[in-house]
């Protein structure tokens, strides 16, 4: 991620409005299928309060603070929303825990 792009996604919440977008929408595409956990919305923006607040404490990087609290199809998507894509040690995350 750019440094400017992500300047313009911490100001007036802009980091946590399109993480609570990317969420959303996941969720409204999944309530289609069969077995959709109907309590997984409110799960998920309890997840991206805590990576906001982890990135404003300084305690986690924003690709760190991704990948401890999603993964798979909504790390993606969370990924693109937030313009960070989430790599450790030369690797796509999803290829293993970093160590």
């Amino acid at each position: 991620m750019k440094p400017a792009e992500f300047t313009r996604l911490r100001d007036r919440s802009g980091l946590k409005s399109a993480l609570e977008s990317a969420v959303t929408r996941h969720d409204v595409a999944q309530e289609a299928k069969k077995g959709h956990n109907i309590y997984a919305l409110g799960q998920y923006l309890a997840r991206v309060d805590d990576i906001c607040g982890a990135v404003d404490s300084g305690t986690s990087s924003l690709a760190r603070a991704l990948y401890d609290n999603f993964n798979d199809r909504l790390l993606t998507y969370l990924e693109k929303a937030s313009g960070c894509e989430v790599t450790f040690g030369g690797g796509r995350a999803d290829k293993g825990r970093p160590k």
